[in-house]
């Protein structure tokens, strides 16, 4: 039996979001709708043009029924801590994420 590769996440915001929102099964409208953003919001933080809060990575999160490993690698991707660490809100792809992120922000 062949061992398949685990599913390799983007590291950066605009695509992480796009993933979990394509992922979810929902186009902007839907997501714009369910977490009560604008649509013209949801466009600028998908192109880069606009860096989220944590209420608004929150919002999102809740809307596409994120887990907390997986609300966790939003919120570092936005720049921001891991929320708490419980409920496997932590993995070596997350480290990895923060670690990066540190080390860009030290140069």
């Amino acid at each position: 039996m062949e061992k398949t590769q685990p599913e390799r996440l983007p590291t950066d915001f605009p695509s992480l979001l796009v993933f979990f929102r394509e992922r979810a099964g929902m186009n902007r409208y839907q997501l714009t709708s369910e977490a009560r953003l604008s649509a013209g919001f949801l466009f600028r933080l998908e192109e880069d043009e606009r860096q989220p809060s944590t209420e608004t990575i929150d919002m999102i999160a809740d809307a596409l029924n994120l887990s907390s490993l997986d609300r966790n690698r939003l919120l570092v991707s936005a720049g921001y801590a891991p929320a708490a660490l419980v409920n496997q809100g932590w993995s070596e792809d997350l480290e990895a994420m923060v670690q990066q992120r540190c080390l860009c922000e030290a140069k």
